[in-house]
C-alpha cells in the first residue's frame, strides 16, 4: 500500500539543531526563513528536497542589500508551503555549491545569478553568462563601491 500523505513540514529548531552551518531558522507562517553558510548549501537542500517534501525551486537569485548573498525560495505542492535559504557571500570570492542537480531548473537562474551579481556556482555544468555578451566587465547589479568623483576646477 502507498502511503501518499505529505511528508512532514520541517520545524525550524529541528532544522537548526540538524545543520549547524544553519546560522538562523524561523517560521513565519506558511514560509520556513533559514539563513546557511555556503559550504553546507547542497546538503541543506537535499534535506529539504528529500525528507520535507520541497519539490519545487519557486526562485534562486543574487541580492546584494547591504551584504552579497544568494537567495533561494523552495516549495512545496503537497503541504502549499515555502522554505526561504539566504546565503551570504564572501564580497572577494561569491562561490557557493551548485543545486542543479537537485532542481535542473536551477541551472539557468545559477547563470543568471553568476551573469548579475559574479556568484560562482562550484560544479555547475556550464556556468557562463546568459544575459549579457561574454564580452562585459563586471557584474551590473552588485553594490561595488563608488570611486570620489573628481573634482573639475
Amino acid at each position: 500500500m502507498n502511503d501518499t500523505r505529505p511528508l512532514p513540514a520541517p520545524e525550524a529548531d529541528a532544522i537548526a539543531a540538524r545543520f549547524p552551518a544553519v546560522e538562523s531558522a524561523e517560521r513565519q507562517g506558511r514560509e520556513l526563513i533559514l539563513r546557511c553558510r555556503p559550504h553546507a548549501l547542497r546538503e541543506l537542500c537535499a534535506a529539504l528536497r528529500d525528507e520535507y517534501g520541497f519539490d519545487y525551486l519557486a526562485d534562486l537569485a543574487g541580492a546584494d542589500c547591504p551584504e552579497l548573498r544568494l537567495v533561494i525560495r523552495l516549495y512545496s505542492t503537497a503541504r502549499k508551503d515555502y522554505a526561504r535559504i539566504s546565503v551570504p557571500l564572501d564580497r572577494a570570492d561569491p562561490v557557493v555549491a551548485t543545486i542543479s542537480s537537485l532542481w535542473p531548473a536551477a541551472g539557468w537562474q545559477e547563470r543568471e545569478a553568476y551573469d548579475l551579481f559574479g556568484i560562482r556556482f562550484d560544479g555547475h555544468p556550464d556556468l557562463r553568462r546568459i544575459l549579457l555578451p561574454l564580452d562585459w566587465h563586471g557584474y551590473p547589479l552588485r553594490r561595488e563601491p563608488k570611486a570620489p568623483a573628481e573634482v573639475s576646477s
